[in-house]
């Protein structure tokens, strides 16, 4: 009997020291109702006994600061002692693929579904980590399971088609795109899936199958949705141009030189913007037109930009250049030299002017005058 009271005794004395163990944390849960997520990790310590529940407000206090590998320490943490619901394992799984731990974060939404194996937005992230695997197969079914179920979630109507791009299908991607777009168009034309979906049909049709008509088509929708997308009015400009329907782009160029005026263009198209792009002799050519009023000798109006075969390093520049109040003339500026040519464009010519002697230039038809070596110390810096 005296055995049995010392033993109750301390299970009493071991509950309520527990207790108040627990009590003195309770100010974490306290502190993540009023989300005040930097307290929090100020008050973390390694050596405490947090209960459960602080365990998982820990690691979601330091995913909310962008601490991911420290979250996914706390995640951890609070499975070990029993935390088992959708949040935690959707969380950490979130958790694991912004750490780039695909499989284990597929883990995690396997954990999560086991719960609620209807919840859309955990069999979409599951498949954008299949993608991420590069196992397209999968990532295929799972976007397919999670357009068929109930919910307003919408990447899988562009996700789908862009797995066939991502593997180099294009026709079926184009198809597919065209067919997102048709479920897609009475009901949810105004949203951003819809619109990137149309911007991709235009990437294609033009880049891919040279059907600038049908980019037009696509651009102009985009427009008629967003009308101060001036990013897709760039791209109308470019395709129009690459359809030599010149009289349509230089009407919005000039609607583009009036925004600018009114300060409604965003801050890098302010100064000028590609309006053309095209291919010489496996060169890719942008053209870039300038919209402040040229007022001194040295201004350009138009800028060709040499690039190389994946489009990310400028190899040279052509560029017409103000002369006199009277011409253009056109010079060309390599690593090695600033080259002049045997050409003069009157102050009102035309781009596409310029277009044919950046062509002749390449062509080898324009006679060009050495004038004096760049000097690239500052570009070498």
């Amino acid at each position: 009997m005296k055995k049995k009271l010392i033993l109750i005794t301390i299970l009493i004395g071991a509950g309520i020291l527990l207790n108040n163990t627990y009590a003195q944390q309770s100010n974490i849960a306290k502190l993540y109702e009023k989300s005040s997520y930097d307290e929090i990790i100020t008050q973390i310590s390694e050596t405490k006994n947090y209960s459960p529940t602080d365990c998982y407000y820990i690691a979601m206090a330091l995913y909310s600061k962008n601490k991911l590998q420290k979250a996914h320490t706390w995640f951890k943490k609070a499975e070990q002692k029993g935390v088992s619901t959708i949040d935690l394992y959707h969380n950490h799984g979130r958790v694991l693929a912004r750490l780039q731990f695909y499989p284990e974060a597929i883990d995690e939404y396997n954990n999560a579904l086991f719960l609620d194996s209807t919840n859309q937005e955990i069999v979409i992230e599951k498949a954008y980590a299949y993608y991420h695997l590069n196992q397209l197969e999968a990532a295929k079914k799972y976007y397919t399971a999670a357009k068929n179920m109930e919910g307003e979630l919408l990447e899988p109507y562009y996700m789908i088609p862009h797995l066939y791009q991502y593997a180099g299908k294009n026709e079926i991607a184009l198809e597919e795109f065209y067919k997102s777009k048709k479920e897609l168009q009475i009901k949810y034309s105004n949203t951003k899936v819809y619109v990137d979906i149309l911007k991709t049909i235009a990437e294609l049709e033009v880049e891919i199958f040279n059907n600038p008509e049908a980019s037009i088509k696509a651009y102009k929708e985009i427009i008629s949705i967003a009308p101060n997308d001036y990013k897709t009015i760039q791209q109308l400009i470019i395709t129009y141009n690459r359809a030599e329907r010149y009289s349509k782009a230089d009407s919005i160029i000039a609607y583009m030189s009036i925004e600018a005026e009114n300060g409604n263009l965003p801050t890098e198209l302010e100064a000028g913007f590609i309006i053309d792009k095209f291919s010489v002799n496996g060169r890719v050519i942008e053209i870039y037109e300038y919209l402040n009023p040229i007022q001194k000798e040295g201004e350009s109006r138009h800028k060709a930009f040499v690039l190389t075969a994946n489009q990310t390093r400028v190899l040279e520049q052509i560029q017409s250049v103000y002369v006199d109040g009277y011409h253009y003339t056109i010079e060309r500026l390599t690593k090695a030299n600033k080259l002049e040519y045997d050409v003069e464009l009157p102050v009102g010519y035309h781009y596409t002017d310029f277009k044919t002697h950046v062509k002749q230039i390449f062509a080898g038809k324009l006679r060009s005058i050495p004038t004096k070596p760049v000097n690239n110390k500052k570009e070498e810096n």
